[in-house]
Protein backbone atom coordinates (compact mmCIF):
# COMPACT_ATOMS: atom_id res chain seq x y z
CA UNK A 1 0.00 0.00 0.00
CA UNK A 2 1.67 3.32 -0.65
CA UNK A 3 -0.34 6.28 0.47
CA UNK A 4 1.83 9.23 -0.37
CA UNK A 5 -0.60 10.09 -3.07
CA UNK A 6 -2.38 13.72 -1.43
CA UNK A 7 -6.14 13.56 -0.75
CA UNK A 8 -5.99 17.06 -1.59
CA UNK A 9 -4.36 19.03 -5.08
CA UNK A 10 -1.49 20.86 -3.43
CA UNK A 11 -1.74 19.43 0.33
CA UNK A 12 1.52 18.44 0.50
CA UNK A 13 1.24 15.23 2.12
CA UNK A 14 3.71 12.43 1.77
CA UNK A 15 4.57 9.54 4.00
CA UNK A 16 6.51 6.23 3.95
CA UNK A 17 7.05 3.89 0.27
CA UNK A 18 6.87 0.77 0.53
CA UNK A 19 10.55 0.66 0.72
CA UNK A 20 10.17 1.50 4.03
CA UNK A 21 11.07 5.15 4.00
CA UNK A 22 10.62 7.26 7.05
CA UNK A 23 7.02 9.11 7.53
CA UNK A 24 7.71 12.36 9.39
CA UNK A 25 5.16 15.00 10.36
CA UNK A 26 7.55 17.48 9.38
CA UNK A 27 6.95 16.91 5.82
CA UNK A 28 3.19 16.58 6.30
CA UNK A 29 0.80 19.56 6.08
CA UNK A 30 -0.43 21.07 9.10
CA UNK A 31 -3.93 21.33 7.75
CA UNK A 32 -3.81 17.89 7.32
CA UNK A 33 -7.43 15.84 8.34
CA UNK A 34 -7.89 13.25 10.93
CA UNK A 35 -8.79 10.67 8.16
CA UNK A 36 -5.09 11.52 6.72
CA UNK A 37 -3.58 11.62 10.23
CA UNK A 38 -5.41 8.11 10.62
CA UNK A 39 -4.38 6.63 7.28
CA UNK A 40 -1.23 7.92 8.27
CA UNK A 41 -0.72 6.30 11.53
CA UNK A 42 -2.55 3.42 10.17
CA UNK A 43 -0.37 3.02 6.99
CA UNK A 44 3.31 2.87 9.36
CA UNK A 45 1.49 0.51 12.00
CA UNK A 46 0.92 -1.65 8.87
CA UNK A 47 4.93 -1.17 8.16
CA UNK A 48 6.01 -2.22 11.58
CA UNK A 49 3.98 -5.44 12.13
CA UNK A 50 1.22 -3.70 14.27
CA UNK A 51 -2.79 -4.70 13.81
CA UNK A 52 -4.75 -1.45 13.70
CA UNK A 53 -8.74 -1.31 14.41
CA UNK A 54 -11.07 1.79 13.86
CA UNK A 55 -14.54 1.98 13.99
CA UNK A 56 -15.93 4.51 11.03
CA UNK A 57 -18.51 6.37 13.34
CA UNK A 58 -21.91 7.36 11.94
CA UNK A 59 -24.63 9.57 12.95
CA UNK A 60 -26.86 6.93 12.21
CA UNK A 61 -24.88 4.61 13.93
CA UNK A 62 -26.70 3.57 17.10
CA UNK A 63 -23.74 3.72 19.64
CA UNK A 64 -23.36 1.21 22.51
CA UNK A 65 -21.16 2.14 25.97
CA UNK A 66 -20.16 5.71 26.85
CA UNK A 67 -19.12 8.35 24.69
CA UNK A 68 -15.57 9.05 23.89
CA UNK A 69 -13.80 6.09 23.11
CA UNK A 70 -10.21 6.64 21.07
CA UNK A 71 -10.57 6.03 17.11
CA UNK A 72 -7.21 3.65 17.06
CA UNK A 73 -6.87 0.68 18.71
CA UNK A 74 -2.91 -0.85 17.85
CA UNK A 75 -1.68 -3.70 18.81
CA UNK A 76 1.46 -5.77 18.41
CA UNK A 77 3.13 -8.74 20.56
CA UNK A 78 1.08 -7.63 23.68
CA UNK A 79 1.40 -4.20 23.57
CA UNK A 80 -1.56 -2.21 23.15
CA UNK A 81 -2.31 1.72 22.02
CA UNK A 82 -5.08 3.93 22.20
CA UNK A 83 -4.94 6.83 19.93
CA UNK A 84 -7.19 9.65 19.36
CA UNK A 85 -6.48 12.08 16.66
CA UNK A 86 -6.92 15.37 16.33
CA UNK A 87 -6.41 17.87 13.26
CA UNK A 88 -4.53 21.14 14.17
CA UNK A 89 -6.53 22.87 17.18
CA UNK A 90 -8.39 20.14 17.49
CA UNK A 91 -10.05 19.75 21.08
CA UNK A 92 -11.30 16.59 23.11
CA UNK A 93 -14.69 15.85 23.19
CA UNK A 94 -17.06 15.23 26.43
CA UNK A 95 -15.86 11.69 26.93
CA UNK A 96 -12.44 11.69 25.22
CA UNK A 97 -9.88 12.27 28.17
CA UNK A 98 -12.03 9.88 30.76
CA UNK A 99 -11.70 6.89 28.38
CA UNK A 100 -7.55 7.97 27.88
CA UNK A 101 -6.83 8.18 31.75
CA UNK A 102 -9.43 4.63 32.16
CA UNK A 103 -7.15 3.14 29.73
CA UNK A 104 -3.71 4.81 31.35
CA UNK A 105 -3.21 5.92 34.76
CA UNK A 106 -0.41 7.92 33.54
CA UNK A 107 -2.17 10.34 30.89
CA UNK A 108 -1.54 13.14 30.33
CA UNK A 109 2.01 13.38 31.63
CA UNK A 110 5.14 12.25 29.63
CA UNK A 111 5.23 8.83 31.20
CA UNK A 112 1.80 7.82 29.49
CA UNK A 113 2.87 4.82 27.57
CA UNK A 114 -0.73 3.30 26.20
CA UNK A 115 -3.08 6.32 25.65
CA UNK A 116 -2.07 9.04 22.73
CA UNK A 117 -3.82 12.08 21.47
CA UNK A 118 -1.61 12.50 18.25
CA UNK A 119 -1.82 15.71 15.88
CA UNK A 120 -0.01 16.78 12.88
CA UNK A 121 2.98 18.20 14.65
CA UNK A 122 3.86 15.52 16.95
CA UNK A 123 2.56 12.42 14.99
CA UNK A 124 6.69 11.83 15.01
CA UNK A 125 6.49 11.13 19.04
CA UNK A 126 3.88 8.06 17.82
CA UNK A 127 5.54 7.01 14.69
CA UNK A 128 8.93 6.54 16.87
CA UNK A 129 6.90 4.88 19.58
CA UNK A 130 5.46 2.41 16.89
CA UNK A 131 9.24 1.11 15.75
Amino acid sequence: MDWRRPSRPGNGCQGASQEGQRVSATVLNRAMTEDELLTAITGAAARYGWLAHHVRRSDKALQQGNPGFPDLVLARDGDVLFVECKRMGGKLRPGQGEWLLALDPNWPLPGARKAWIVWPDTLDLLLSRLR
